[in-house]
């Protein structure tokens, strides 16, 4: 009887010393411990010229949000978000940041500030959330959603009122919001066409229609709103951004078919700053730009492939308040956040913003991480820079 109840404790013993190797060779160095990757010198066009872009953080999983806990950094890191077919990005002034994927029929709230991740849910499900917009003013979240817009308010969760069947649309690829008119603009881009409605969710007009005329669209990808209530269409096929006035009235339009600057391959999405910058996708080139509403373009960035700064299939874009602007990066499954440098930014902080930067190719795709791939000599021919002076 002693031998076994010594064999037993020996056993014991050998087994808790085990599990304490383990867990301290984990520790020390042997398990897969994940390490934030660190983004400060991704910034364009590098020295000397200021820098007017920064990449601030490139979000795949839960775990470039949020801190490993103490298990993971023994035993490894294991994620439980990750995108599939991110489509659309708006963001809200509470740190929220609200990404659409079709594939998973979800629409996340991710907050990178808190490390939280949430799934904006609606009774019956989604079908197919494609399309966001965003009213920072009321509050308020629209979710396009294939045939039908569902609105939020988005700080209390509270579903709205729905948007659907009786309306007639087709496929809606974007809402846009002009907080100070309250009017809403659907982007029906299977239809062809985009409605104003006011916020009781009544139609006003089309102010758009099919067609290749200044005035019409053809298969829009998204729309948004200045700070003077004019609309702006990207109009996809084309090719060319079309700037309506708050009675829905054409004033303007920029763009043609190609890859030089100021040209447009398949433009998709479309935000405009709080000081009159657009910013727009083009899923085609592999990049976004940043223009004024005479067709300069500011700058550019991007080129196909899957580093920093790098797209496969660029969607929804947002700048925020802040100067944030979010791309949604889709073939890539992930979400690449930007710092933009104005004029403005500069007059308030002296200082360039500096680091030793990776810079644009000649068609404005981002370097090599580890070295720059040409000197100032060979900037792009975008040498004017957000806010209008002149690098």
């Amino acid at each position: 009887m002693l031998n076994n109840i010594t064999m037993k404790y020996m056993t014991l013993r050998n087994l808790l010393l085990l599990v304490l190797a383990v867990t301290v060779m984990g520790a020390s160095g042997c398990a897969s411990t994940y390490v934030p990757p660190d983004y400060s010198k991704h910034y364009w066009p590098k020295e000397p010229l200021k820098a007017r872009l920064r990449l601030i953080n490139i979000i795949k999983t839960d775990l470039d949000i949020r801190e490993v806990s103490q298990t993971e950094s023994i035993f490894g890191e294991t994620s439980e978000f990750n995108f599939i077919k991110p489509g659309a990005v708006v963001a809200d002034n509470n740190g929220n940041i609200y990404v659409t994927d079709s594939y998973k029929k979800a629409v996340f709230a991710l907050n990178p500030e808190t490390g939280s991740i949430r799934k904006l849910q609606r009774p019956g499900g989604w079908v197919t959330p494609v399309g966001l917009g965003i009213d920072n003013v009321n509050n308020i979240l629209a979710v396009a959603d294939t045939g039908r817009v569902t609105l939020f308010d988005f700080s209390t969760g509270i579903l709205l009122r729905d948007l659907g069947s009786s309306e007639g649309f087709k496929t809606i690829g974007s809402v846009a919001f002009d907080p100070v008119n309250r009017f809403m603009y659907i982007v029906d881009t299977k239809a062809s066409a985009v409605y104003k409605y006011d916020y009781n969710g009544k139609r006003l007009s089309t102010v758009a229609s099919m067609g290749t005329g200044e005035e019409n669209v053809y298969y829009p990808g998204s729309a948004d709103v200045d700070s003077n209530g004019r609309l702006y269409i990207a109009d996809t096929m084309n090719w060319r951004i079309k700037i309506f006035d708050k009675d829905g009235n054409y004033i303007k339009g920029f763009g043609s078919h190609g890859s030089m600057p100021g040209q447009f391959n398949r433009p998709k999405g479309i935000s405009v700053s709080k000081d009159g910058i657009i910013g727009i996708t083009d899923t085609d080139l592999g990049l976004f730009m940043l223009m004024n509403d005479e067709g300069r373009t500011y700058s550019y960035l991007g080129g196909i492939g899957g580093g920093p700064a790098q797209f496969v299939t660029p969607m929804g874009i947002y700048i925020d308040d802040n100067d944030k602007i979010y791309v949604v990066d889709q073939t890539n499954r992930r979400l690449q956040i930007f710092q933009m440098y104005t004029d403005k930014y500069y007059e308030e902080h002296p200082t360039p913003v500096s680091g030793e930067g990776t810079a644009p190719a000649t068609n404005g795709a981002a370097g090599d991480d580890n070295k720059n791939t040409q000197d100032s000599s060979e900037q792009p021919a975008t040498v004017e820079t957000p806010g209008g002076g002149q690098q």
